[in-house]
């Protein structure tokens, strides 16, 4: 099987990580990889058996563009014989459904929020465009059910992490000095792009909360984004500056959350996080805001704290806990840990991905 996969840009976040994935683990399996995408930093990361084709017109939303994506689309499936084509972004299945008929080939989309670059996500629409949608949480699967995707076109597939890659790395001493952190600070980390849904205002906000409570903290965030200077301001006027780090997008997230004390994610909104998966498999004890799928991960008070978004004080709250009850957070760490080994590891996502994808071609059915 040839699979086709299509995502706008190939920057460090969830849904281009989850690309990035799939397809150096099927190329492993001998299945054929293409991706299109408008380029980035994460192109770097695929296997070399895969096939990497720069389009820059696929984030457009106009018509040319649109028209523009879909011909390259047709261009790649005839070239490198595709089988199916796996969208990833809202542009990227409008585009496919351009020339779905013409080519009759199964087109998926896998959705990976409600809104993907202020497009609303709406599963009316996806039920004329697609042949089979992955949802990456139940909140997912049940937006679009409400929105008016029939049931039998959805399949709930968690994320999944490698736990191979994540495994409690040890504490890296010289990757915490090198950020300028003493040894007895304690580290707070965010792995997220520097974005107003990833509520990186409100944990910025926390922090003078936090210090009254006479903990030493430093706040380390993992991203990049277009607010990064606004959030730099935003420190300085709070008198934090010097608590707050930002060290850009990593793509070895895994040596960064060696050095967290607690990990903090405060979307307010959220599909499922990667990074609170991968943060959970480092066995790190998460604080999080109660929106979207993260539920379905974080149990509070069993796999993590919760709280409502938007709510420094919770927030400044659950961190202090976990900060003076060492105990407790470590308890939380393993519950966490033990979690993503049961329900939210790679190898399952990988099968039931796969299977879905042989569900559509094996099907021969392509909708109009």
């Amino acid at each position: 099987m040839n699979i086709l996969f299509v995502i706008d840009k190939f920057i460090y976040g969830g849904s281009e990580r989850y690309v990035n994935m799939l397809s150096n683990a099927l190329v492993e399996k001998d299945y054929g990889v293409v991706v299109m995408s408008s380029g980035g930093p994460i192109v770097k990361e695929l296997s070399k058996k895969v096939i990497h084709k720069k389009v820059t017109s696929i984030a457009g939303t106009s018509k040319a563009d649109m028209t523009k994506t879909a011909n390259y689309i047709e261009k790649f499936c005839q070239e490198y014989q595709i089988d199916l084509i796996h969208c990833n972004s809202v542009t990227s299945f409008r585009a496919a459904k351009l020339v779905r008929k013409s080519l009759q080939l199964p087109v998926i989309y896998t959705a990976h929020a409600t809104e993907q670059s202020k497009i609303p996500v709406v599963g009316a629409e996806l039920d004329l465009k697609v042949d089979k949608v992955i949802a990456v949480s139940n909140f997912i699967k049940n937006h679009l059910k409400k929105t008016g995707l029939l049931s039998r076109k959805i399949n709930l597939v968690y994320h999944g992490v490698d736990m191979g890659k994540f495994k409690e790395k040890e504490l890296d001493t010289r990757l915490k000095s090198s950020l300028g952190i003493k040894d007895k600070e304690r580290v707070i980390m965010c792995v997220a792009r520097l974005r107003p849904e990833k509520g990186i205002s409100e944990l910025i906000k926390a922090i003078p909360i936090i210090l009254e409570k006479g903990n030493n903290i430093k706040v380390v965030f993992v991203g990049e984004g277009a607010f990064k200077r606004e959030y730099k301001k935003l420190a300085e006027d709070l008198g934090v500056k010097e608590k707050v780090i930002f060290v850009g997008a990593k793509g070895n997230v895994e040596d960064y959350l060696s050095i967290a004390d607690v990990f903090c994610l405060s979307s307010v909104r959220e599909a499922l996080s990667l990074a609170i998966l991968e943060a959970m498999a480092e066995g790190k004890p998460v604080v999080a805001t109660r929106v979207g799928g993260v539920p379905e991960a974080v149990v509070d008070n069993i796999t993590g704290l919760l709280v409502p978004p938007g709510n420094t004080r919770w927030m400044a709250a659950a961190i202090n806990r976990l900060l003076e009850d060492k105990r407790f957070a470590r308890k939380l760490g393993l519950n966490a840990k033990s979690r993503v080994k049961q329900d939210f590891r790679f190898d399952r996502m990988f099968n039931e991905t796969l299977n879905t994808f042989h569900e559509v071609t094996e099907k021969q059915e392509v909708f109009a």
